[in-house]
């Protein structure tokens, strides 16, 4: 349901007369959680995203679970639940992922979309899969500790056409879950990416130029020939400024030459 400019101006009312409300933190993403589920890793390889809503908060429930992209069934599951409940939307992402998509060239016009592969879950051991159960698992263990039982935190059941068959909260319906509603991060990277000339699967020079062409580079998070830990956004802005200057070297070394 939308929110309308009457619930607006009473938040922003809220926050500046008794600095509270949703205007007074983050909100959607309180916190975020680095978690190492193997003993004989020393990096994280979940990260786990705490989204809080408060009861009957409708507009960000239902603009939350569709910006995931939920089927409709379980967003009115979860809108229905939090007319009486405040919700915490607790999400894993895996760090390193096996699986890998590929994007193709639909035809040689440019102006053409392009053929995009995600390929998710698609690891031939299913590390992906365990692990994300694995972060649901972690999830439930928080839910279960003392301080959230003195609030009566509880998982919120939901059924889903494809997963009928296994029983709720079961090793077998978290599979099915994940790979019926899991979902990407927006954080695609390596498309184009960096290496030697010899190398065939490498698309750009350590310059960011592309191999065998002139006058083209590419210069963002396509280049990276591994994801980073984390959020991509950082490094890619790192990837713009350094692309910048490299252009700039290049420029103004043609510019002396000529002079």
């Amino acid at each position: 349901m939308p929110k309308t400019s009457l619930n607006a101006l009473d938040e922003i009312y809220q926050y500046f007369m008794h600095r509270s409300g949703p205007l007074s933190g983050l909100h959607l993403v309180n916190f975020i959680g680095y978690i190492n589920t193997k003993n004989d890793s020393i990096f994280p390889d979940l990260q786990v995203f705490h989204t809080q809503m408060d009861s009957n908060d409708l507009y960000v429930v239902e603009a939350m679970t569709r910006s995931i992209n939920l089927p409709d069934e379980l967003i009115k599951t979860y809108l229905e639940d939090n007319k009486h409940n405040s919700n915490v939307f607790i999400t894993s992402q895996v760090m390193k992922p096996k699986s890998k998509g590929k994007i193709l060239l639909r035809s040689t016009d440019p102006f053409d979309k392009p053929r995009i592969f995600p390929n998710y879950f698609s690891d031939e051991k299913n590390e992906d899969l365990e692990l994300l159960l694995e972060g649901i698992k972690l999830s439930k263990k928080l839910v279960q500790t003392e301080i959230l039982t003195r609030y009566k935190a509880k998982v919120v059941k939901f059924t889903l056409p494809n997963c009928k068959d296994y029983d709720f909260d079961t090793d077998e319906f978290w599979r099915c879950a994940i790979r019926n509603i899991g979902s990407h991060l927006f954080h695609q990277v390596g498309t184009c990416k960096m290496g030697p000339e010899g190398d065939p699967t490498a698309v750009v020079d350590p310059r960011l130029r592309v191999h065998g062409l002139k006058g083209v580079r590419v210069i963002d998070g396509s280049i990276m020939p591994t994801i980073t830990s984390g959020n991509t956004n950082a490094p890619i802005i790192m990837i713009g400024e350094k692309g910048a200057e490299l252009i700039k070297e290049d420029w103004l070394g043609n510019v002396r030459d000529e002079l």
